[in-house]
């Protein structure tokens, strides 16, 4: 696809932004994965087969100052290993919403647990729409759509990465439960889907990057709006696997306790090791197993609805809003000509 609109260049602090050799690991790991996800076959072609996503470039080992890189070094080569500055440009925004945390990034023994536990090892979810205008009139028209419900996003600025594919913007996702200054619990968006499944598999902020599409006298914005999935993808798996362990072991002591009672104390002690501490962990296994099902339908169900919301969020650009007071009137069919 051709860009016929000058596309903004990296901001000298932005370009000059240093980071750790892991740093630069991880982060041409996430934007290669967001490529290989990526809907868009031209930019998916464009992936290097030979490439692992655990391994950094080989330029990266090459650059200065001692151990560290600046972001246009790391775009530079992400660039030449394959990479499309759009993913870059993505996976540098996350990085930074992430505080520059690298264990984000999972490994492959991780991958394999999140396709073990959750049914997918995919880190995003992800939507595009194609919004004529200029970069005013599609940034107000996001900031619009987005903070409507039932999304309610906070809209956090434009994000400084070091990449000239486009312009990235960084919305908040509200929690779902929130104290109040009285210690109560707002429970007004705990009926809110969208809101609630970003929490449940830990989306807490989308990225838009605008690219600019079009001419000068018809200008356009190609959007794609980027949820990260891999801290949910983190958490949840680590709450699974501490069932797994604890389940089986609670279930068996208390199957043991309860096959002595009976007896006394002395038959109590002796019942630990009955067959009901077998019984109870093999009923602990069986409700880990159930746990992983339900799981995985959650995590499954959770990705469908921010996808749609996502969608639906980016359809509502451009959508008329009615005021409070005309919402939920039904309009008034127009009075038919007089024939006198």
């Amino acid at each position: 696809m051709s860009v016929h609109q000058t596309a903004p260049e990296p901001s000298a602090r932005a370009a000059l932004a240093l980071f750790t050799h892991e740093e630069a690991r991880v982060i041409w790991a996430r934007a290669a994965q967001l490529q290989a996800e990526a809907d868009d076959a031209e930019r998916r072609a464009t992936v290097v087969g030979t490439i692992a996503p655990a391994t950094a470039p080989a330029a990266l080992t090459v650059m200065a100052p001692a151990g560290m890189y600046f972001g246009r070094e790391l775009v530079s080569a992400a660039q030449a290993a394959g990479i499309h500055p759009a993913h870059l440009a993505v996976a540098l925004a996350e990085h930074e919403a992430a505080a520059h945390e690298t264990w984000l990034e999972p490994n492959e023994a991780q991958r394999a647990r999140f396709v073990r536990e959750l049914g997918s090892d995919a880190g995003s979810v992800r939507a595009v729409a194609f919004i004529p205008g200029t970069r005013d009139t599609v940034m107000a028209q996001l900031r619009d759509a987005f903070g409507r419900a039932p999304w309610n996003l906070t809209f956090e600025g434009s994000v400084g990465v070091a990449s000239a594919a486009g312009e990235v913007l960084r919305f908040r996702v509200p929690p779902w439960l929130v104290e109040t200054s009285e210690g109560k619990l707002d429970k007004s968006l705990a009926t809110n889907g969208f809101v609630y499944n970003a929490n449940r598999i830990g989306v807490q902020t989308l990225h838009v990057l605008l690219e600019a599409q079009g001419t000068p006298d018809q200008p356009a914005y190609e959007v794609t709006v980027t949820g990260d999935l891999r801290l949910g993808q983190h958490l949840n798996t680590d709450f699974i696997r501490m069932f797994r362990v604890l389940m089986p072991v609670l279930f068996g002591v208390t199957g043991g306790v309860l096959s002595g009672f009976d007896g006394g104390v002395a038959s109590l002690l002796s019942g630990m090791t009955a067959l009901g501490a077998a019984a109870g962990a093999t009923a602990g296994v069986l409700f880990t197993a159930m746990l992983r099902r339900l799981m995985r339908w959650e995590h499954r169900t959770a990705m469908r609805v921010l996808e749609r919301g996502m969608n639906s969020m980016l359809r509502a650009i451009g959508r008329p809003v009615l005021p409070d007071h005309a919402r939920g009137e039904r309009a008034q069919p127009a009075e038919p000509p007089s024939l006198d």
